[in-house]
This record gives structure tokens, C-alpha cells and sequence, in this order.
């Protein structure tokens, strides 16, 4: 089943095609109604006219529905672009929140090694110190070699003083040995400082590098989905724009078609006021001429009929539009002739209907008939009056077709009428 938009849009066209074929019916019969008034030109030229339009519109209406899909295409592609982009911001916040993060853990990684450091400092200083005391007491010990203080203790003049000089002798010894010890801590305190803060600046290095890398990564990505959406934008914009363009010439030639069809609604007033007089004025001579000429003359004698009259699918554009003849096909250059009596007043160019010739037969049966004889390969009278059965053109392919064939048309007061009921 076709969709609402669809069927809208063919009902649209359908409805463009019949408004044109009803400017070209009023045509015919038209200019024998308005002679005085040169209806011969008048006729050719809002024939041309309207041929052109015709065109036009089938032309511009295909390119409002290509521009129309086109942007209907990059419209939906829109909401997946702005998802894209709206991801790459949302990773982009998420890798400076990341990278602040890390700035915030290398400030204080950086703060834990310059502290790791000053007590590493404060380490070497300690041992430096620590060595100089040892080197103090190794000179002593050296210098007295090895009695110094006990000899002073021995030198006492009484029991208590010995006594004092071994307490203070020990207490020297206490302290050269837990100067000793707490050079070994320090020293070894000293390494194991050093391989912390070596740990400190590598855990720094690589989280700033990995904060870098991901602030960069998702940068790149928000540039990409930024120009992808841009673009997209820019197309949407630059579609828009052409689809206005196009639906402005639309109806500009929807307007010059309705003037047009208002000239051709007063033509086709100007007729049938005619063609009424002169039916109350000829009704004798009409049932006359019933009698005598009652059938046409078959246009292309041994032709077969490809295409009847009436509604189908435009075997060229594929537009459901009325077929407003018959089409009898035999080779290129076979001869055409006119259906009945009458004065040719319209041959030549006729736009998509090829080269052209328009017979107005007058009152026949009571009512005013014209026929057409399309898409001819040449013309061989272009004025006058003609005589049933006279060759007037030879059949060909010009205009809008896609094949050798002629399209035969009867008016009758105006209307486009199948021409079974004629031949």
C-alpha cells in the first residue's frame, strides 16, 4: 500500500497533468469560435505556451522531490551526528576531568617527593654528621691509643672518683656505640629513601603521560564529531535553501498555469457561445450531416492501436496521468491522413506532443469536433481546408516519445473524447 505522503504527491501530479491536459482541450475548437480576433495565433500561442509549462512543471516537480529527499536523508543523518558529538564532549569532560585528576595526583606526588627528598636530605645530612662524630672518637681512640679514659679513670685519687670516671667512661662508650648505630639506620634509611622517591617521579611520569594522551585522544575525536556535524549542517542548510528555491518556481509556474487556464476557461466560454449559435443556426444541416458523415476516416490506415484512451502509468515518467487519445503504430514515414473534412488551424512545433497538426471539423453530429494528429514525423499541409482521407503528415517519434506512433485525439466541444466512439 503507498503511503499518505505518496498517494499525496501522486494525487498532486495527477491533478497538475489534468489541469494542462483541460488548457489544451479548450484549444482546438477555441479559434474557430475567435477568428475575428485572430484565434489562429491565439492558439499557437498559448499551445506553445502551456507545452513549455507542462514540461517545466514535471521537471521542477522531479527536482522538489529529489532536493525533498535529499534533505530528508541528511536530516536523519543529523540526530546520529550530534549523538557522536555529544559523546566525543561527554569523553572530553570525562579525560580533563581525568587529566585534573592527575594534575592534582602528580601535585601531590611531586609534594610527597620533594618531601621524600628533604628528608633524604636530612638523612645524608645526619650521616654526614654521624660520620664526623665517628671519625672524632677513631681520633681519640687513635691519639690515646685506646686508655684515654680509662687511664683517667685509673688516676683517681679515691674509690668514689674511680667510680665516677667508670660511670662517665661507659656512659662515652653508650654513645659511640648508638652513634655507630644510627649511622647504619640512617645509611640504610638513605637507600631506601632514594628508591622511593625513584618510584615517586616514575609513578608521576606516567600518570601526566596518560592524562596527556587521553586529553589528546578525545580532543581529536570532539574536532572530528564537530566538523562531521558542521558539515552536516552546512548540507542541511544548503538543501533547504535549493528545496525553497525549487518549491518557489513551483508555484510560479503553478501561477502562470492558473492564468493560463483562465485565459483558455474564457476561449472556451468564447466557443461554446459560438458553437450554441451555430448549432440552433445549422441543427438541420447537423442531422444532415449526421447521415452523410457520421464516422471519421481511420487517421493511419493499417496501423494497430498500442494505447487506449483513458487513465494509465506514463510509460516514459511513470506519473499516472490521462492518455487523452489512441496511439496507432506502423513504421516511421507511414502516411497520415485527416479524419474528416475541415480547416487545419494550428501545424508545427507543439511542444512535448512533437510536431503537430489541429483540425477544426466544425458541427458534427450536433456538436463542435476538432482532432489532433501528434508526434509527426514531418507535415505536409500546414493551412487550408482539408478533405477526409487527404495526407496531411507522415507518422514519426518528435516530442515527448518513445517510439514511432501517432497520437490521435478528439475534442469534442472542447473535451478530450475517445476516438473509438468516432472511428
Amino acid at each position: 500500500m503507498p503511503s499518505t505522503r505518496q498517494s499525496r504527491s501522486r494525487f498532486r501530479r495527477v491533478g497538475l497533468a489534468l489541469c494542462a491536459t483541460l488548457l489544451v482541450t479548450a484549444m482546438p475548437v477555441a479559434q474557430a469560435a475567435t477568428r475575428a480576433d485572430d484565434p489562429d495565433a491565439q492558439k499557437q500561442s498559448v499551445d506553445a505556451h502551456l507545452q513549455q509549462l507542462r514540461a517545466q512543471l514535471h521537471d521542477t516537480e522531479t527536482s522538489l522531490a529529489e532536493a525533498y529527499l535529499a534533505l530528508r536523508e541528511t536530516e536523519a543523518k543529523l540526530p546520529g551526528a550530534q549523538a557522536a558529538l555529544t559523546q566525543a564532549e561527554a569523553d572530553l569532560r570525562a579525560a580533563e576531568a581525568a587529566d585534573a585528576q592527575a594534575a592534582a595526583d602528580l601535585q601531590r606526588a611531586q609534594a610527597n617527593e620533594q618531601k621524600a627528598i628533604a628528608e633524604l636530605d636530612a638523612t645524608t645530612a645526619e650521616i654526614a654528621r654521624g660520620r664526623g662524630r665517628v671519625a672524632s672518637f677513631a681520633g681519640q681512640v687513635y691519639m690515646e691509643q685506646g686508655m684515654g679514659s680509662f687511664g683517667a679513670a685509673v688516676d683517681a685519687a679515691n674509690p668514689q672518683q674511680f667510680a665516677d670516671r667508670m660511670a662517665l667512661v661507659g656512659a662515652v662508650m653508650d654513645n659511640q656505640h648508638s652513634t655507630l648505630t644510627r649511622l647504619a639506620t640512617a645509611r640504610a634509611s638513605q637507600t631506601a629513601q632514594k628508591a622511593h622517591v625513584e618510584a615517586l617521579r616514575a609513578d608521576s611520569e606516567r600518570a601526566k603521560k596518560k592524562a596527556e594522551d587521553a586529553v589528546a585522544a578525545r580532543t581529536s575525536a570532539r574536532a572530528a564529531a564537530q566538523a562531521a556535524k558542521t558539515a552536516l549542517d552546512t548540507l542541511a542548510a544548503d538543501q533547504r535553501a535549493h528545496s525553497g528555491a525549487v518549491q518557489a518556481k513551483l508555484v510560479g509556474e503553478q501561477q502562470r498555469e492558473a492564468s493560463m487556464q483562465a485565459e483558455s476557461d474564457r476561449l472556451a466560454a468564447v466557443i461554446k457561445q459560438r458553437a450554441e449559435e451555430a448549432r440552433r443556426a445549422a441543427e438541420a444541416a447537423a442531422l444532415r450531416a449526421q447521415a452523410t458523415t457520421g464516422f471519421m476516416t481511420w487517421p493511419q490506415p493499417g496501423a494497430w492501436v498500442s494505447s487506449e484512451f483513458g487513465w494509465r502509468v506514463h510509460p516514459i515518467d511513470g506519473i499516472a496521468r490521462l492518455h487523452a487519445g489512441i496511439d496507432l503504430a506502423a513504421p516511421c514515414g507511414s502516411p497520415i491522413v485527416a479524419a474528416l473534412d475541415g480547416e487545419i488551424i494550428s501545424a508545427g512545433d507543439g511542444g512535448g506532443y512533437g510536431n503537430r497538426i489541429v483540425i477544426d471539423h466544425g458541427i458534427q453530429r450536433g456538436v463542435a469536433v476538432a482532432t489532433t494528429y501528434n508526434h509527426l514525423q514531418s507535415i505536409k499541409v500546414f493551412g487550408g481546408r482539408v478533405s477526409r482521407g487527404q495526407v496531411i503528415g507522415y507518422e514519426g517519434t518528435t516530442g515527448y516519445s518513445n517510439g514511432c506512433h501517432l497520437h490521435f485525439e478528439v475534442y469534442v466541444d472542447g473535451t478530450p473524447t475517445n476516438p473509438r466512439g468516432w472511428l
